[in-house]
């Protein structure tokens, strides 16, 4: 019952996971932000936004943050970030937002 679900579970994420490489080119590096589809905005700041994020192959949903550099130019702002994802990096609890993972992406 429960081992065959999983196993036929493991097979559709990984047909899923080929299509998406199969259907992008080869040609350029990947990085964990393509595993998502992002949706709707959900906030504004004074540096970004945060969006909707849909992991393509789990249908898990989060919230990413992103960052315009090019707000980014002060040195005050590109600190306060650093400070942000630090923080966030060393906090582990219930009702605090969990920190993944950081990408430097270009845009």
């Amino acid at each position: 019952g429960g081992q065959k679900e999983s196993k036929a579970t493991d097979v559709k994420t990984l047909q899923k996971m080929i299509a998406g490489l199969s259907a992008r080119s080869l040609k350029q590096p990947f990085n964990s932000a393509d595993f998502y589809i992002f949706g709707r905005t959900l906030g504004e700041g004074a540096y970004g936004k945060v969006k909707l994020g849909t992991h393509v192959l789990t249908d898990e949903k989060v919230a990413v943050k992103t960052f315009e550099k090019c707000k980014l130019t002060e040195s005050h702002a590109r600190k306060r970030v650093s400070r942000e994802i630090r923080i966030l990096k060393a906090l582990d609890h219930p009702h605090i937002i969990k920190l993944y993972e950081v990408l430097d992406v270009p845009a």
